[in-house]
């Protein structure tokens, strides 16, 4: 009930986050790790049959581990799971658009018996969220650095650790393409698409997210029929009102994100006139419409820029000629 108060989650995304194969596996596994964790012999080319060299691993000392909303649960436990199972403290810095899950995932952590110190979570609001990564990426105390986030901040607090000399761990946004071939089984394949371009709103970037599909011209037309038609049946509106639902509102993290995604598309058709567009509005007017767009070029933003909302590119593709360069298109910070 938390992530659909803070950060709009429907029922379907914020279980994903908890049960299946996610957040309470991540601690399972990190404590599987704990006796895997090995130093090494290493052969020597000395005479003397006494000697031999050897490895052994030893914690680095406090991590800072700063973590994003989209994926509340499952990021945060991450982040605190496997410093923690390697030996090393953990600074947690919960996302300030999500305080309370967070908090509350720190607080079962500690509960399970962490000694005092171990695990130390902050936050604050976010206009003072910089001033305080700034602060922490500085800090002598602090020996590593564990983000996951936008490019632009990534590359920021990158800059500002290596001021430090201090190593990063960095996950940072992208423009995963899901390609569709003219041989791929076409129902399965928009299931999958739909699926991973509007779930959550389209504002998570992991193995089940794509803001671009590459499908083979010789089935696209079919394809973008079926896509437009299984997107337009999604429900829509707030968990926290309506209950059950697959697109929830954006406006709870970002007020104006309903101006950033149709200036998305605007900026798309004002580069391009002759796209052709099917859109589809979301059930209630204040949230932010879902766009799917055919063929756009890459002068667009919306084509090489990650859109954090349910838009969605689908390019066609001669299968031998085009399948590389589309793949490789670069997404900008």
């Amino acid at each position: 009930m938390e992530t659909a108060k803070e950060v709009g989650a429907s029922a379907l995304w914020a279980g994903f986050n908890v049960q299946m194969e996610t957040s309470a596996n991540v601690f399972r596994e990190a404590a599987s790790l704990a006796t895997q964790i090995q130093g090494e012999t290493i052969p020597t080319d000395k005479s003397d049959t006494l000697s031999m060299e050897t490895t052994l691993r030893q914690p680095v000392g406090p991590i800072l581990s700063i973590v994003p909303w989209n994926g509340t649960a499952v990021l945060a436990a991450r982040a605190i799971a496997y410093p923690l199972v390697c030996g090393n403290t953990v600074v947690f810095k919960g996302s300030e658009f999500s305080p309370a899950t967070h908090a509350l995932i720190t607080q079962c952590v500690q509960e399970a018996g962490l000694p005092a110190g171990v695990l130390n979570y902050l936050n604050s609001s976010p206009d003072r969220s910089p001033e305080i990564a700034d602060a922490l990426i500085s800090a002598k105390e602090i020996r590593r650095i564990n983000f996951t986030g936008s490019t632009r901040v990534g590359s920021i607090i990158a800059q500002k650790a290596a001021q430090h000399l201090k190593r990063c761990l960095l996950e940072l946004g992208g423009k995963s393409p899901l390609i569709v071939l003219d041989d791929a089984d076409i129902d399965a394949a928009v299931k999958a698409a739909v699926f991973g371009s509007f779930l959550f709103q389209g504002q998570i970037c992991m193995e089940t997210s794509t803001e671009r599909l590459v499908v083979d011209e010789k089935i696209a037309d079919e394809f973008v029929a079926q896509f437009a038609e299984k997107a337009k049946r999604l429900s829509a509106g707030d968990p926290c009102v309506t209950g059950d639902c697959i697109i929830g509102p954006m406006e709870t993290v970002s007020p104006n994100s309903r101006e950033r995604i149709n200036g998305l598309f605007k900026d798309a058709i004002d580069k391009e006139p002759q796209l052709p567009a099917a859109a589809w509005p979301n059930v209630r007017s204040c949230r932010p419409r879902s766009w799917i767009t055919s063929n756009p070029t890459c002068r667009s933003t919306m084509e090489t820029r990650k859109p954090s909302g349910p838009i969605t590119v689908v390019d066609s593709l001669q299968r031998e000629t085009e399948g590389n360069s589309h793949c490789t298109t670069r997404s900008t910070p």
